[in-house]
């Protein structure tokens, strides 16, 4: 593909670049000498319909685009794209910022990836200062891993992470007014579910005693009890040191910690190695993975309209999704190690970021008051495409979204509604 062909055109700026050829000719005579001639020639399945009309249109373009790059093939209008990433002690990684998806969400590597991340959502001009504060009535003590307890707080001040995921069976084994003294004692590791057995786990690596599961925090049998817990809900995400989402779990048995091997959603299949001609001059390797493989369209998670409410009120998020692990605040959502989601961040993009920090309504701008009611309007559109077991719970599980809304709206009044 030489670039001072006539049939060539480029077109440059800092964040694009592409490269059109309207001879496919060129491409298929190149194919056993040109690993880029290869990886053109490859994308395009019909490849006989290149052979009679030889004339197509090929366009190739880079995209530079929120910190990661991709690939694309256009002949005429149909499109290939492919996510870009080096492996980190490449020399191409200097100048590659995605890396390869990170599938042992339990390894060391990725306990340090967490605490990096949640180290610098703390510089992060609006995300919540990570402060101590008051933990919630009761909490699970994982210090020790063979037997956690049920651990009743009296206001005492620690960081605490909460786990956000889908019940999707009953809990048998749930705190109740029957067994709440002896799980204070001691809650047998049998009767813990593999999700939350999992998120004890991570509670653990990560260095922290305390974890709020509403199963064992809340007192299952009790409706005043209930009641009581369920209007902390805001309270309890929100001044969560971190929040767990065991997106990937569509029931609590299930757990979240499993290695994320190849799959039809994440597949390494189509994956291209190329040379990569760094700017210093030396050489290094870039690779390629097909964009629709890198990312399944929905988890559990985002069917269940309790787990809005938990998601949208944490400060911090991990992700545990079906192909890695991600890290979510609110100013970045990320795979953990950086490595590039080609296609859009499906529902997980689609979850508003609403306004941390509570200004006073004179101090509040215009804009300001627009955004904010353009992210209640949107949480409700979101909310009401969601599934409760219990309909009538339909108002609370929204209650503590709610709470925070009326907030930033001082001089607004409160109707519990939608």
């Amino acid at each position: 593909m030489p670039p001072r062909d006539r049939s060539a055109a480029f077109s440059y700026n800092p964040e694009v670049l592409t490269w059109t050829q309207k001879q496919c000719q060129r491409f298929l005579n190149s194919r056993d000498r040109c690993e880029w001639c290869r990886l053109i020639c490859d994308s395009i399945r019909d490849e006989s319909r290149m052979r009679q009309s030889l004339k197509h249109q090929v366009t190739v373009r880079f995209l530079q685009s929120r910190g990661s790059l991709t690939f694309s093939i256009f002949i005429e209008s149909h499109g290939y794209n492919w996510a870009i990433y080096a492996i980190e002690d490449d020399p191409a990684a200097r100048y590659i910022p995605g890396r390869e998806i990170l599938s042992d969400v339990n390894s060391v590597l990725a306990y340090d990836m967490i605490r990096k991340r949640i180290s610098g959502c703390s510089l992060h001009e609006h995300c919540t200062p990570i402060q101590l504060g008051r933990l919630p009535t009761r909490v699970i003590d994982s210090s020790d891993p063979v037997r956690p307890r049920l651990y009743i707080t009296n206001g005492t001040e620690d960081h605490y992470v909460a786990l956000s995921y889908v019940w999707g069976e009953k809990q048998p084994h749930r705190t109740t007014t029957k067994n709440l003294k002896s799980y204070i004692q001691g809650i047998p590791l049998k009767c813990i579910p593999k999700t939350i057995m999992d998120a004890i786990t991570v509670t653990r690596k990560l260095g922290f005693h305390y974890l709020w599961v509403d199963s064992f925090c809340i007192i299952q049998d009790s409706k005043d009890d209930k009641a009581q817990e369920i209007a902390r809900i805001r309270h309890i995400f929100h001044n969560s040191y971190v929040t767990i989402v065991a997106a990937c779990a569509t029931k609590v048995s299930d757990g979240f910690l499993h290695d994320r091997r190849p799959t039809v959603a994440n597949s390494f299949t189509s994956e291209h190695i190329l040379p990569f001609r760094c700017p210093d001059g030396t050489i290094g390797t870039m690779r390629l993975v097909m964009g629709h493989r890198r990312l399944p369209f929905s988890e559990p998670v985002d069917t269940r309209a309790w787990c809005l409410e938990e998601r949208v009120l944490s400060p911090r998020r991990l992700i545990y999704a079906q192909h890695t692990l991600l890290y979510e605040c609110h100013t970045v959502h990320d795979n953990m190690n950086g490595a590039p989601n080609f296609i859009s961040l499906c529902r997980a993009e689609e979850i508003p970021r609403i306004p941390i920090y509570l200004p006073a309504s004179e101090s509040a701008s215009p804009d300001e008051n627009l955004k904010t009611g353009e992210a209640w309007y949107n949480i409700v559109t979101l909310y009401t495409q969601r599934d409760l077991t219990k309909p009538r719970d339909r108002l609370i599980a929204i209650s503590g979204i709610a709470e925070h809304f009326q907030l930033l709206w001082p001089h607004s009044r409160y109707l519990a509604g939608l």
